[in-house]
């Protein structure tokens, strides 16, 4: 990447990301790195595996069936180079027998096929030619390719949003029993007015019944590169944030593993009921710059949950996780600050000098919830709340003046206050650190610095997930690989980051393919 295209990146990217104001291991011989690096991502959940008596052939006479051109053994050796059964481990082999299967209008091998374009795993990414498989496979009336497509039709990514189409689509699978269908239906029709749902309703009732059968034990935790991204719902501030919706934040995706720990399943409650032995796991993840945990911490102070009642604590960690561009935590902080008894008792701590209080002020201000102060005294109330060492002011007042915000720009002033908040423990200012270290291409030892980036996404960084998008994109201080670009940017975009979504469709926007229906 050049200098020029690079100084025309850098303050995007920064403004977005760094300063947003808004609501198997394997041999593998494919570029991509996704798999080696993600070796879970490939797990007998993902991929539809029909329940056929190949699955028990042995590997000579697989292969033998499969050069002979069936394409059910070409399926079955394509999954067990995928899954390394029997073969050593290989995405690009796999591709090509799913990929040959498909091409001879296998649903399963087609659905299959899909997920590995969608996802760059063995092939070229290719989400447009995706879309052309699962809709092979919807049409063969496939529940979970049904879905898909009516999930695409949500997204605005592959095509154009539209409502009553994936309203179709998501009814046809959810007549077939697919659970998850099931339940983003009940939200879908929230959206679609009465007199017209009523007629898409009485329009799907009359469709053909389906010739084929197929297993439904997919779920909507199941990772196909085609998650849902429902900006309407997690940035809508009269949306009614639930306890229950904070948690199921954490089941799919970065966060998974967290939740493990936190013994949150699919069948939490709504009292914010955790494994007690998790919290300090939580608070790492936290301290490391993870919205999701961020936003939980609040809640807990706000509702006395393992810590005594707080609200101020609460809105600090709203505020906090809102800094990273994270939607449902500025819904939350803008619900609780609606209480003007709350909002009089900040700005009295405040005038006493207390650090939370100060932060709290001046946060609420640069998100335009506080507009009864000026700007300079918005900005000296971080500037005090930094000095008394409070460790999130710190790393705010960097970015200050890394972006010139309320201050004169001034980036070794903000890498020093970054440095110093380092010294105290902060793994999200040492993030930040690593992270323009590479993006101005200032490094000293760039290993290092996408490592510590690497380390902070294994925690919940979406510092670190969209800078890791953007490296991978631009092939800065590594290899320049789509795919796994597009990953990072998938998984930043679903959690409620507006730039990476924006990141993600002007890629696909770079490969749309010159048809109508793109």
């Amino acid at each position: 990447m050049t200098n020029k295209s690079l100084t025309k990146f850098l303050p995007v990217f920064i403004i977005f990301v760094f300063f947003s104001q808004q609501f198997i291991y394997s041999q593998d011989t494919t570029s991509s790195l996704a798999y080696k690096k993600k070796p879970q991502f490939f797990r007998y959940s993902m991929f539809y595996r029909a329940d056929l008596s190949y699955q028990l052939w042995h590997q000579f006479k697989l292969v033998q069936k499969a050069n002979e051109g069936d394409p059910i053994a070409e399926h079955e050796l394509g999954l067990r180079y995928l899954m390394g059964e029997g073969f050593v481990a290989d995405t690009t082999l796999a591709a090509k027998w799913i990929g040959k299967a498909a091409g001879k209008n296998l649903t399963s091998a087609e659905y299959n096929y899909a997920i590995l374009l969608n996802n760059g795993w063995g092939v070229e990414w290719n989400p447009f030619k995706a879309y052309d498989f699962f809709q092979r496979a919807a049409l063969d009336g496939m529940p979970q390719a049904e879905y898909i497509l009516g999930v695409t039709h949500l997204n605005n990514l592959v095509v154009k949003k539209d409502l009553l189409i994936a309203y179709e689509w998501l009814k046809k699978s959810a007549e077939s029993g697919f659970l998850p269908a099931k339940e983003y239906l009940i939200k879908l029709e929230k959206k679609i007015s009465p007199a017209i749902l009523k007629k898409e309703r009485k329009r799907a009732s009359k469709k053909s019944l389906k010739s084929k059968t197929f297993n439904n034990y997919l779920t909507g935790s199941t990772t196909t590169g085609l998650e849902l991204i429902d900006f309407d719902l997690i940035q809508d501030s009269a949306t009614k944030i639930t306890d229950k919706i904070i948690l199921g934040t954490f089941l799919t995706g970065t966060n998974a593993n967290l939740a493990d720990t936190l013994g949150i399943t699919e069948k939490n409650d709504s009292s914010l009921n955790i494994l007690k032995s998790g919290l300090p796991f939580l608070n790492r993840s936290a301290e490391a710059g993870n919205p999701e945990a961020l936003t939980l911490l609040g809640r807990m102070y706000e509702k006395g949950k393992y810590f005594e009642k707080n609200n101020i604590k609460a809105a600090a960690y709203y505020l906090r996780a809102a800094r990273l561009n994270y939607p449902i935590a500025a819904n939350l902080l803008y619900q609780l600050t609606k209480d003007p008894k709350l909002i009089h008792k900040i700005r009295d701590a405040a005038k006493k000098q207390e650090a939370i209080p100060m932060y709290i002020w001046y946060g609420l201000y640069v998100l335009g919830m506080e507009r009864d102060i000026a700007p300079k005294d918005a900005f000296k109330l971080l500037y005090d709340a930094a000095n008394k060492k409070y460790v999130p002011a710190m790393v705010e007042l960097g970015l200050s003046y890394y972006t010139g915000n309320l201050v004169k720009k001034d980036k070794d002033r903000a890498k020093k206050m970054w440095e110093s908040a380092t010294k105290l423990g902060s793994q999200e200012a040492l993030t930040r650190i690593a992270a323009t270290n590479i993006l101005e291409q200032k490094y000293k030892n760039i290993k290092l610095d996408i490592d510590i980036l690497l380390k902070s996404e294994k925690m919940g960084s979406i510092l670190s997930e969209v800078t890791l998008g953007s490296l991978y994109e631009k092939g800065l201080g590594v290899i320049k690989d789509k795919a796994k670009a597009v990953m990072y940017y998938r998984s930043a975009a679903q959690r409620g980051n507006s730039f990476a979504f924006n990141q993600l469709r002007k890629m696909y926007d770079e490969i749309r393919p010159a048809k109508f229906r793109f």
